[in-house]
């Protein structure tokens, strides 16, 4: 495993997540989407991004049952079966670019494994706070 890695950091439900910055295409306002029916309601809809088709996730609403006006989309790549796929996931906020010292990585407690705690893949800290690391390709977008 490399020893730091570089990751996009962004805020969710007040703590700190963090995301491997090469998943990244890119940072957008929340925009209008036009909606998906009979999706849940995590699903915003999807967006036109030059041409390309993309899906936009509230990982508040998915994660934490909470909405907001304000926030962020996050433009990512996701792989899931051997397959690449472009998704927008919104936030809180973003917050920096930073490098993660994955031999400190802790793993997440254990115990109630609950959606929200799926694609963690542990803690690290960085300049004394502490950082959430998302394994982005365990989240499920397309569950029902």
């Amino acid at each position: 495993m490399e020893e730091n890695k570089q990751i996009l950091t962004f805020i969710l439900n007040n703590e700190i997540y963090g995301v491997d910055i090469l998943r990244i295409q890119e940072i957008k306002d929340v925009e209008k989407c036009t909606p998906i029916p009979n999706a849940p309601d995590w699903t915003l809809g999807v967006i036109n991004l030059r041409g390309s088709v993309v899906p936009i996730f509230d990982l508040r609403r998915m994660f934490f049952n909470y909405a907001s006006e304000e926030g962020v989309i996050i433009v990512l790549r996701v792989e899931k079966d051997g397959k690449s796929k472009v998704v927008g996931i919104v936030v809180d906020a973003v917050s920096n670019t930073e490098f993660a010292d994955m031999a400190a990585l802790q793993p997440a407690p254990k115990g109630d494994i609950t959606s929200s705690h799926i694609f963690v893949d542990g803690l690290v800290s960085i300049e004394g706070r502490m950082v959430i690391l998302t394994d982005i390709d365990k989240i499920d977008f397309f569950r029902e």
